[in-house]
């Protein structure tokens, strides 16, 4: 292990937990097998599949799609994407002719249309199909602020894709006309800033900001970290500001951000910084694909407790009301995502008395319904 280095990132088997592939910014794709090392894919054993850059392997990012296919961004190649199939065979796609040599920064896959997205140090962002068809999306096309730079691209819950440059944020709302062109390699796809209104002044969304990663919620709220003033929670369309942590108003113990990833089932948020790894407990959860038997937490919930009550396993974005016994209203929640938040209180702002209180939920028009229970002791 002491000869291998610069790992980036790690992907996961679907198929089998225990199973990892990690890209290697030296070494090549390193697999891993219940915590030991059972190989080091190179040129050698891949069927000349991954080449490496002059004198070492440049293996920008791995990861695996639904159908267990590992996809390889292999870096300053003539063929900078590479595969190996569920099945085992090796393959790969030229990327020269678009981004000739350039150094590849990371990969996002569409899990609406199956693209691949590469983006490159050189502001280019490389779009694959699966049969290798090829176009570059311009960050600056139909942009008003300019970028030089993308730093990270990821997709939300409505396949829009969310791109951090070293201006701010921009969105491609609609990629399933991607591959239309003007040019035979140019994308007609634009990448649009967000339009926020501040003190009636119009403004482009973090604009000042060098953002080095985007992270997409349970409730599909985008987390953006920043290279030197923490991290941004935007509402789902990114048109509102919900928190802004920094190391100044939170535990956050850097504001430089490196990355972020969500637990779906307990909301908490890890987050990584050029100072080590804090965790964050987010409202929201990933939605449940089938409505059910809900879990609150605290229950009960004992006198002199100061914190919300937290109830998991909605369907997403779904409609909560909470009773008393006699059927009164006197809560009406939205999830966010697969969770709600209860602060133990009426409409009124009052705190409810002690008692049994019934939860109903139902989402899509109420074709999907839950429910549950919670004691409150005063």
């Amino acid at each position: 292990m002491d000869t291998l280095k610069d790992v980036l990132n790690v992907a996961i088997d679907p198929r089998d937990p225990k199973h990892l592939m990690l890209s290697s910014w030296w070494n090549g794709v390193i697999e891993v097998r219940n915590g030991k090392i059972i190989n080091v894919y190179t040129q050698e054993n891949t069927n000349n599949t991954i080449i490496p850059h002059p004198y070492c392997y440049r293996i920008a990012k791995v990861e695996y799609d639904e159908s267990a296919n590992l996809l390889i961004a292999n870096s300053m190649v003539q063929d900078g994407f590479c595969y190996l199939t569920y099945d085992n065979t090796w393959g790969k796609f030229e990327t020269y002719s678009a981004i000739g040599l350039n150094e590849i920064m990371g990969m996002e896959l569409d899990k609406f249309y199956h693209y691949k997205f590469l983006w490159t140090a050189n502001n280019k962002i490389l779009v694959l199909d699966n049969n290798g068809n090829k176009v570059l999306l311009d960050p600056n096309n139909g942009s008003y602020d300019k970028t030089t730079k993308v730093n990270c691209i990821t997709q939300d819950m409505d396949g829009e894709m969310w791109i951090g440059t070293d201006k701010g944020i921009k969105v491609a709302y609609n990629i399933a006309d991607i591959f239309e062109t003007s040019d035979g390699l140019t994308s007609k796809t634009e990448c649009q800033n967000i339009i926020y209104q501040e003190n009636g002044i119009a403004q482009y969304l973090l604009n000042f900001e060098n953002i080095t990663c985007i992270m997409i919620d349970g409730g599909n709220r985008k987390w953006v970290g920043t290279e030197r003033n923490g991290i941004y929670v935007l509402s789902a369309s990114g048109n509102e500001q919900l928190f802004h942590f920094t190391a100044e108003n939170s535990p956050l113990i850097s504001n430089r951000i490196i990355c972020m990833a969500q637990n779906g089932k307990t909301g908490e948020v890890f987050i990584g910084t050029d100072r080590g790894i804090v965790s964050y407990k987010a409202e929201s959860t990933k939605g449940a694909e089938e409505a059910g038997k809900l879990t609150v937490y605290p229950n009960p919930l004992r006198p002199h407790h100061s914190g919300t009550i937290a109830i998991k396993g909605f369907v997403a974005d779904s409609d909560v009301r909470i009773t008393d016994v006699a059927g009164k209203t006197v809560a009406h929640l939205k999830s966010i995502g697969g969770q709600a938040v209860w602060d133990g209180r009426n409409f009124n702002g009052e705190e409810v008395a002690s008692g049994v209180y019934l939860i109903f939920s139902s989402a899509e028009e109420g074709s999907r319904t839950a429910c549950g229970k919670v004691l409150i002791i005063r």
